[in-house]
């Protein structure tokens, strides 16, 4: 079992050596492209809701086991976690390097123009929300074509045993 583990961890941290190794060789230019099409984006704003979740957790989870310190537990993970913003800035540089890694700095230009734009700030608003009209749409036309298709193949062997029936 521990070498097992070892592998894994062995393993992920070759992928992520050799993927950081490919992100460093790319131009200043290029990371500043990814990081403005990462902004434009909001690509790291769903990962601000962590440490805030996270500090909560850890204070109901504190509370439960010790009451009657809500004061001192909620002052000192709310200290602890102020200590830790500033690393924040460490996933913003590693999604740039990520981004700079799948798109090429053209690439990277034009979807920063693209969602700089009226239209692109609209998809962005209102992209979420049209996906999951066209989610629920789906639902309703893939249950009458599941309605449909077992209601037509019913009734065709119903008509198929009928015809057999007969030859009989």
């Amino acid at each position: 079992m521990f070498f097992h583990l070892f592998f894994i961890l062995y393993g992920f941290l070759g992928i992520s050596a050799c993927g950081l190794g490919r992100a460093y060789a790319v131009s200043d230019s290029h990371l500043q492209a990814a990081r403005q099409a990462i902004v434009a984006i909001h690509a790291t704003d769903q990962f601000d809701v962590f440490l805030p979740r996270t500090m909560l957790e850890l204070k109901n989870e504190l509370l439960r086991k010790d009451p009657n310190q809500e004061k001192m537990i909620s002052q000192t993970v709310e200290e602890q976690a102020m200590r830790l913003v500033s690393r924040r800035a460490n996933l913003e540089k590693e999604v740039t390097r990520i981004y700079a890694m799948h798109f090429t700095e053209s690439e990277l230009n034009d979807i920063t123009k693209f969602y700089s734009s009226s239209v692109g700030k609209k998809l962005l608003e209102g992209g979420p929300k049209a996906m999951a009209d066209s989610v629920d749409a789906f639902d309703i036309w893939r249950r009458g074509i599941a309605q449909d298709l077992a209601g037509n193949v019913s009734r065709e062997l119903d008509e198929k045993l009928k015809i057999n029936i007969k030859k009989k």
